[in-house]
This record gives structure tokens, C-alpha cells and sequence, in this order.
């Protein structure tokens, strides 16, 4: 009933979560039924030492954080929890 979303900044289109930057992360309380989408609005300060090429944003929703699931039990689909926006800002 509770989960968290990671956002990150990355050169490529590949997410790695130790090259990446990470900017901050929005806490989810309360359910969200199969095929149900949520939307959000944020804003995040971007780090002033980034190069100024363009970057792709990352969400990535109930991470696992060092263990095998995330805090939202999902069988098979625990790790398909991380997107891409398309176009890089």
C-alpha cells in the first residue's frame, strides 16, 4: 500500500544506478489497482556540474533497493519497474 518512485538523470537511454544521477524521490501511500496509472508533479533541482548535453529522465517506481522485491509484491514483474521519458531535455 505504500511505495516510492527514484528519479534520475542519464547521458544514455540505459539506466545505471551507479553512474547515473540521481535527483530525489516522491513517496506513494494507498493502493493502485491492476491497470490503474497515476500522475504527479514535482520539481527537482538540477545539479549545477552536469555537462550540457542532453539527458534522459528515469522513473523508477518501487526499486529493490539491495533486495529482490521492492515494497509492492509483483511475482514475475519485479523488475520492470524503470522508464525512460523518449526524448532527452
Amino acid at each position: 500500500s505504500a511505495w516510492d518512485d527514484f528519479i534520475y538523470l542519464s547521458r544514455d537511454p540505459f539506466l545505471d544506478l551507479r553512474a547515473d544521477r540521481f535527483l530525489g524521490s516522491v513517496h506513494h501511500e494507498g493502493g493502485l489497482g491492476a491497470g490503474q496509472s497515476y500522475t504527479i508533479s514535482k520539481d527537482f533541482t538540477v545539479p549545477t556540474d552536469l555537462a550540457t548535453d542532453a539527458y534522459y529522465v528515469f522513473v523508477v517506481t518501487d526499486p529493490t533497493n539491495g533486495s529482490a522485491r521492492g515494497a509492492v509484491f509483483e511475482g514475475g514483474n519485479e523488475r520492470n519497474n524503470d522508464r525512460a521519458f523518449t526524448v532527452p531535455m
